[in-house]
């Protein structure tokens, strides 16, 4: 959530990318970006899905983020969706990061963020605010989250 609120501040839009966090005994965690892109904007959902759905070998958790309109308290918005998961595929949570997209007169400004879960993963419903509260710790302690970083 850290990078797709960065992007989405300093551009505006996001382009849909996956993200690969690996954990390995030597060296830590890392994290691996990989940009989504196609020629034809029909298949971005039906790309980042497959890409999604991929095994990613020693990944212990893999996302995906594509920029889409969702609707938020009743009203169509433009948000980031999130989808993540972990290595064994044994659950999923989704994020929604509205926003208000840049205008002439004001800034791109994020809305909070909202957690849900598809219904393979319902079970997790109870946790949702748990689930959020470490969402939101995670991404402000991500170094793309701190003034001045790149």
């Amino acid at each position: 959530m850290a990078i797709a609120s960065r992007i989405i501040l300093d551009d505006g839009f996001l382009l849909p990318f996956g993200l690969k966090l690996t954990l390995s005994f030597w060296s830590g965690a890392t994290e691996e970006i990989v940009g989504l892109r196609t020629d034809d904007p029909n298949l971005i959902l039906e790309m980042a899905e497959s890409w999604f759905m991929t095994d990613h070998k020693k990944a212990k958790f893999v996302s995906v983020a594509i920029d889409s309109f969702s609707t938020v308290d009743g009203a169509r918005t433009a948000a980031v969706i999130i989808s993540a998961r972990p290595k064994d595929f044994s659950s999923r949570i989704l994020v929604f990061l509205p926003y208000t997209p840049k205008t002439e007169n004001s800034p791109t400004v994020l809305r909070a963020p909202r957690v849900d879960f598809p219904a393979e993963s319902v079970s997790l419903m109870p946790k949702r605010d748990f689930v959020l509260t470490n969402l939101l710790r995670g991404r402000e302690s991500h170094p793309v989250s701190k003034p001045g970083v790149q």
